[in-house]
């Protein structure tokens, strides 16, 4: 009797991954609609709004969800669940550096905190590199009630963040004794110099930039130039093909989207090309109101 069950609890593990899947992309989208949309926008609210509904199917399976988390991966009862190849984009990634290394969501968590916790996630992306807030700080400062972390040093097992209080992982003694020692050091160098009358002191500007906001500009600079705008672009045409009920306005979308294809394979841009026609499928199932040419210029899209 037990051979006959086995395809059915097979196919309820794979149906529980697949919405775990479809929650951890409907995330990613949510981060994305938080870097494009301010949140009087009406893409902002649906991306909300589709966050919350991706988290109510998931608690129909499941009462907790842990995740392990890589340099590029969440995994879900040994499965992955999510993975982006590109750092800047990838909720794992930016978690995985500043030493989370595994996070726990709870019911209720769709009520605000979800959309709280990827502006937070969003905010450590555009920190300079001389901020004195990381991302376990500025989660701990969240005090969360629905989502709990565990965050590690390099070569520590990592202590339990928890939104009600907890701390980020503990620090070395012998880490803490030498980062004094360079402080001291630091301030002997700078009395002494203080000694000597430098050219510098004599600058008659009035708006010289100091060093950490040369550095910060600088950074800032680079991260504005590092953006893949095609990807930003596309990623606004597929939410308004998808949440745009306007037959005439979707037609054009996907005008746009027909041509925009064939450019980006002269370009050399396969990465742009997966993108929109992973999503466009995607869409072409979700969205609502679809006229049958508009399904069928999504079926032929990849043709």
């Amino acid at each position: 009797m037990s051979a006959p069950n086995q395809p059915g609890g097979q196919q309820s593990v794979a149906a529980d991954q697949k919405a775990v899947e479809d929650l951890m992309q409907t995330l990613s989208k949510g981060m994305r609609a938080i870097q494009l949309y301010l949140p009087n926008n009406p893409m902002y609210g649906q991306a909300c709004n589709n966050v919350a509904a991706a988290f109510a199917a998931v608690w129909q399976l499941t009462d907790e969800l842990h995740f392990v988390v890589t340099n590029s991966e969440f995994r879900w009862k040994d499965q992955t669940v999510y993975t982006e190849s590109n750092e800047t984009e990838s909720i794992a990634w930016i978690l995985y550096k500043d030493g989370v290394r595994s996070i726990t969501l709870s019911p209720g968590i769709e009520e605000g905190e979800a959309i709280r916790f990827l502006e937070v996630v969003n905010r450590v992306r555009t920190l300079p590199p001389e901020a004195g807030d990381d991302l376990v700080t500025l989660l701990w400062e969240e005090e969360f009630d629905y989502l709990a972390c565990v965050a590690s040093e390099v070569g520590d097992e990592g202590e339990p963040l928890e939104g009600s209080g907890g701390g980020g992982a503990a620090v070395p003694a012998e880490d803490i004794r030498e980062e004094v020692q360079r402080q001291m050091a630091g301030v002997a160098q700078e009395e002494q110099a203080n000694e000597f009358v430098s050219v510098d002191d004599l600058d008659s500007s009035l708006y010289q930039l100091e060093p950490k906001e040369i550095a910060y500009l600088k950074s800032e600079l680079a991260r504005e130039y590092d953006q893949d705008l095609r990807t930003n672009v596309l990623a606004i045409l597929c939410d308004i093909l998808e949440f745009q009920a306007n037959a005439d306005i979707r037609s054009e979308v996907l005008t746009i989207l027909g041509s925009f294809v064939p450019h980006l394979l002269a370009a050399g841009d396969s990465d742009s090309v997966i993108y929109v026609l992973r999503e466009t499928q995607a869409i072409r199932k979700r969205a609502k109101d679809l006229t049958e040419e508009q399904v069928t210029t999504l079926e032929q899209l990849p043709a």
